[in-house]
């Protein structure tokens, strides 16, 4: 029988280190391939 995967253990995050996470995740943000297609295509 296969065996499933132990859940990794979350550490508790502070809402100052959340909110610097969110912060860093948004100046990352990048359109894919498709997105750019399609609003190139509207034009």
């Amino acid at each position: 029988m296969v065996k499933s995967k132990t859940k990794k253990e979350k550490k508790e995050e502070t809402t100052a280190e959340f909110v610097a996470r969110m912060n860093q995740n948004q100046a990352q943000i990048k359109r894919n391939g498709l997105k750019r297609n399609v609003k190139g295509a509207r034009r």
